[in-house]
């Protein structure tokens, strides 16, 4: 048996405060000998659980594997398969990775990024200097003149009606009709209403 120990020396080598050591020896879960010191047997015996907020804290050792069963994506989580118990914590990345289909390592990852960063950025400049335009904008654009078409074409014969109803030859019709359509093209291109 080893010699005992102090509160203070118990409290470091448990990792924890000594107000935690004074509170499980009030509470009966400590004992202390007839010299005010503990049996250095008790640390890390299970007395206490640990608590995130005091000082030093560190996981017990059979606590302090860890795997990853699931990866948190921003929609759910998602189980991955071939992931044990067993596995250090890199197998368990290399398999997370694999799992994802993350093939790059952190240099190509970031040169990517990088490169689709310089992309976006020059996409963003050509649209502000006029270079680029939104095929939604332009699709409107287009829709709407159009529209003034349609509009325009259709009043002819309403517009033109009494005058060719007075032509007498077909060849008058036909002039007729074609003057009526060079008007409106060009009150169109001219950007009449």
């Amino acid at each position: 048996m080893s010699a005992p120990i102090t509160i203070r020396e118990f409290a470091k080598r448990e990792g924890c405060d000594e107000k935690q050591v004074r509170r499980a020896i009030t509470s009966g879960k400590l004992k202390l000998d007839k010299e005010n010191r503990l049996d250095p047997a008790l640390v890390h015996s299970g007395w206490r659980k640990p608590i995130a907020s005091s000082k030093g804290v560190r996981a017990l050792p059979e606590k302090t594997k860890v795997s990853a069963k699931s990866v948190r994506t921003s929609q759910s989580v998602r189980t991955v398969e071939g992931v044990t118990e067993t596995d250090t914590p890199a197998q368990t990345a290399a398999k997370v990775i694999a799992a994802l289909g993350a093939e790059n390592d952190l240099g190509e990852a970031i040169r990517i990024k990088e490169n689709y960063n310089a992309l976006l950025k020059q996409l963003e400049y050509d649209k502000e200097s006029g270079l680029v335009v939104m095929v939604s904008d332009v699709a409107k654009l287009v829709g709407e003149e159009y529209a003034k078409v349609r509009t325009r074409l259709l009043a002819i014969p309403s517009n033109f009606a009494p005058q060719i109803h007075r032509c007498k030859t077909v060849s008058e019709v036909n002039d007729l009709m074609e003057r009526a359509i060079v008007e409106a093209l060009e009150e169109l291109t001219q950007g009449g209403a």
